[in-house]
């Protein structure tokens, strides 16, 4: 069932973390907003979309920290693109 929620989304990026921040889903929104291609990021870890300034500064933990606390993290902001 969740698979077919992820596929049906296109125009929004939706990206299904394991408890400890590795990818484990990726829709087609994920792929267009991104670049990257679901081969690429599955069982990465998602702070590969954070600029280097915000894994220095512990945004990506603080995120987990969110969702562990709240059961959902939501944010518009600044990502990486693949570019290649």
């Amino acid at each position: 069932m969740a698979e077919l929620l992820l596929d049906a989304v296109t125009e929004v990026a939706l990206v299904v973390l394991d408890p400890d921040g590795r990818i484990t889903g990726w829709n087609a929104g994920a792929e267009h907003i991104s670049g990257f291609r679901e081969e690429e990021v599955l069982g990465e870890h998602f702070s590969i979309f954070h600029p280097p300034e915000d894994i220095a500064g512990g945004k990506p933990v603080r995120e987990l920290a969110a969702v562990r606390e709240t059961g959902r993290y939501q944010e518009q902001g600044t990502r990486l693109r693949n570019w290649s």
